[in-house]
């Protein structure tokens, strides 16, 4: 009996300790998932902590480029902004001379900079617009106060059909061809000169004064040739139907 009493304890004793062999077996690969699932973790942010590195640095990179090309705008937007104001960007032709002083006091009133050809010489301007290319200062604008026909811009030296003056315009953004009946001009000169401001009749000198003037006034803040044209022919609306703005791309 006493036998059987032992053997049931030992008994009982083996399961209790194989329980807890088990038990401890059990907490032991627990501990290790949790070592693993902990390693996995460590290496996710670790992996993380390398792309966030990563993405910081292409996002400085970013934010250096766009501090460039702010700047690059701003460059180009205050170049465009004062190009007729802070330096002599526009060329005044004066080929005849109660045109040429309502022109230059309408320039004047707009703040305009601008270099004058006094003579009105055909001559004058072509060297005058050679000079400018050959030291890469080109005008932007050419403006001919004159007379004109169908043969042609009647220069105080000779009258130029559009053939002629379009072997001397490349490179210029305007020419405003302040002369009535210089429509065939223009046509010459499409595809060579980026815009064309012609007038297809005689127009009052105070009107065209008033038009010149609220024309350069408008395009000395932006050198939008389209905007300022509208706005001028707004402005002085009794003129619109003499004038008109060629353009090519």
């Amino acid at each position: 009996m006493e036998n059987i009493l032992i053997t049931i304890i030992i008994t009982l004793l083996l399961k209790k300790f194989y329980d807890l062999i088990k038990s401890q077996l059990e907490c032991k690969n627990k501990i290790i998932e949790l070592r693993r699932e902990l390693q996995q973790e460590r290496l996710k942010n670790e992996e993380l902590s390398v792309k966030n590195k990563q993405l910081e640095l292409e996002l400085e990179k970013l934010k250096h480029d766009l501090s460039i090309i702010r700047e690059r705008l701003v460059k180009v937007e205050t170049t465009q902004e004062f190009v007729l104001t802070k330096e002599k960007a526009a060329l005044l032709v004066m080929s005849n001379k109660q045109f040429a002083d309502n022109d230059r006091n309408a320039l004047r009133r707009a703040g305009i900079l601008f270099h004058r050809l006094s003579s009105g010489q055909f001559l004058e301007l072509r060297n005058e617009l050679q000079r400018k290319r050959i030291e890469n200062r080109q005008y932007k604008v050419v403006h001919i106060s004159s007379h004109a026909s169908k043969d042609g811009i009647e220069f105080s030296d000779e009258i130029v059909n559009g053939q002629m003056l379009s072997e001397i315009m490349s490179g210029i953004d305007l020419l405003f061809l302040a002369s009535c009946s210089n429509v065939d001009i223009a046509d010459s000169l499409i595809g060579i000169v980026k815009n064309i401001i012609t007038v297809y009749e005689e127009i009052e000198d105070k009107d065209m004064q008033e038009f010149v003037f609220n024309f350069y006034n408008e395009l000395k803040k932006s050198f939008n040739i389209l905007e300022s044209y509208n706005k001028a022919i707004t402005l002085v609306p009794h003129v619109s139907e003499f004038v008109d703005l060629r353009t090519s791309t």
